[in-house]
């Protein structure tokens, strides 16, 4: 029915009408709760980009924020591997939270303006778990920190992820 409905909204309102939002937003939550993760982030996706595209001050701003991060926790859930979830999840405890908010914040929001957001995050996952599995089981500092070193962009790539991962958290 839900799926029905959006095909009718789609066909006759504009691409960024609060009731096509609305049925996007509702099979996203219809397929989480399936736990057809793909297809959710399929719509949910097709939210944000509705909602980017409205511009509505402050409360479009939260809507795309709070679209953003689901998204992501989303694509977290379709990491196939649990050890590369697990890898992910640590990627956050590297280093300080408000540092890495921070210094990573900026270019997080570049990334999502140049392409969708579950794109966006499955390059970063990408880069990001071949070091990760690299320091696996590693706990001194300094040999992670020369791991990262060694590894050329994995210091901008893990950033950039641990500012998504805290979000998601």
């Amino acid at each position: 029915y839900a799926q029905k409905c959006m095909q009718r909204r789609e066909a006759k309102l504009p691409f960024d009408h609060d009731d096509l939002l609305a049925s996007y937003r509702q099979l996203a939550v219809i397929y989480e709760q399936s736990e057809d993760y793909a297809q959710a982030v399929v719509y949910l996706e097709k939210a944000y980009l509705a909602q980017k595209r409205k511009k509505d001050g402050q409360e479009a701003v939260s809507d795309i924020q709070y679209l953003l991060v689901n998204i992501w926790k989303l694509k977290l859930k379709l990491v196939a591997e649990p050890q590369s979830r697990t890898l992910l999840q640590q990627c956050a405890e590297m280093w300080d939270p408000e540092e890495i908010m921070t210094l990573n914040m900026p270019t997080v929001v570049q990334g999502t303006a140049r392409q969708p957001p579950g794109e966006y995050f499955d390059e970063l996952v990408e880069g990001a778990l071949p070091v990760l599995t690299s320091m696996h089981g590693t706990e001194d500092h300094e040999e992670k920190q020369r791991i990262i070193d060694e590894t050329p962009g994995s210091m901008e790539t893990l950033g950039q992820l641990s500012c998504i991962m805290i979000l998601c958290s």
